[in-house]
Parts: structure tokens; sequence; C-alpha cells
């Protein structure tokens, strides 16, 4: 009984956190993030070089850096002056 009870709670825990992590993944973090494809074309046209945000919904620094990081002014300001941001 005393396993079952344990197994309960982390199952519980578990489900928690993937729901909390999954209704963070919706964050608006303020940068037009385009297509791996739009970005290449765009590179070419533009001189800009590309960059690649590779993210996972359950890494919590992916979220404090879609949540902190990119709403700033002068992050925004160089990622639309000097690169192409791809997601």
């Amino acid at each position: 009984m005393k396993i079952f009870r344990i197994t309960l709670v982390l199952l519980l825990a578990l489900l928690t956190s993937t729901v909390s992590s999954a209704q963070e993944s919706n964050v608006d973090s303020g940068v037009k993030w385009q297509s791996l494809e739009e970005a290449q074309k765009k590179a070419k046209e533009t001189g800009k070089k590309v960059l690649i945000f590779g993210y996972a919904d359950w890494c919590t620094y992916c979220m404090k850096m879609r949540k902190e990081t990119y709403p700033t002014e002068n992050v925004q300001k160089s990622l639309s002056d000097d690169f192409i941001p791809v997601q």
C-alpha cells in the first residue's frame, strides 16, 4: 500500500508539472520568429545572420529566456537589427 501511495504522489506531481509547463509554453516573447526556410532566404537577401533558438517546453532555462530575456527592448532591437530569429 505504501508503494501505491508513493507512486500516486509522484504521478500527480508529474502531471501537475506537465500542465504548468504546457501553459508556460504559450508565452509571447514579442520576437517575430521566422521559419528556417524563410530565414535562410532573408539572410541571403539582407546579409544578416540566422539565430536559431532551440527549446523544449520542459526546459526551465528556455522558459526563462522567453519570459525575461527576449521581451527586453535592447534584446529585441539587437535581434531585429542584426539577426533573423528562428524558433
